[in-house]
């Protein structure tokens, strides 16, 4: 299943800007986090408001930014990829956007993020088998990028769902 991104948006500002929720927004991207397969109006049944007062809830959320999309989470192992695997990026100078655009565009790269520290971006991706990776590992080489690659041996927490707690302060 595809995931559907409802942000026009996914560059979005954190933080003191982020929107006040209530209870009920809270309650809602909880039981969406758990199953994002419930029905409108299986979520007013559980959260004991209507149908509308959820759609509209859910419409404002995604327009704030706070539901970005809906998918379902995947056995990459099952699907084929064998080997996941993070590329540390060191300092790429002048080709971060290069580096971005090829990472939006490869298939295999799961994640990107800039960061601080050791590496200036890291990449979590998923491939075939080894071959492959060095396949892909040999890409960054010519894009002209130096790397550090660990590949996952194992990940006793997958998918870890946040935590959805007050706001009030």
């Amino acid at each position: 299943m595809k995931k559907t991104d409802v942000s026009p948006n996914p560059k979005r500002k954190t933080g003191s800007s982020a929107p006040k929720l209530d209870s009920l927004d809270l309650q809602l991207v909880d039981a969406l986090q758990h199953d994002a397969r419930l029905s409108i109006r299986e979520l007013g049944r559980r959260l004991g408001v209507s149908a509308p007062t959820v759609s509209d809830r859910l419409s404002r959320l995604e327009a704030a930014g706070v539901i970005r999309s809906y998918g379902a989470v995947v056995s990459l192992g099952a699907l084929g990829y064998g080997v996941v695997a993070f590329v540390g990026v060191f300092d790429t100078g002048e080709k971060f956007g290069e580096l971005d655009h090829w990472a939006q565009e490869n298939p295999h790269v799961l994640e990107c993020h800039h960061l601080t520290g050791r590496f200036a971006a890291l990449l979590k991706v998923a491939v075939t088998d080894i071959t492959a990776l060095n396949d892909l590992v040999m890409e960054l080489v010519d894009l002209g990028v130096q790397c550090d690659t660990s590949i996952v041996l194992n990940s006793p927490v997958p998918d870890k769902l946040i935590t959805v707690e007050s706001q009030d302060e």
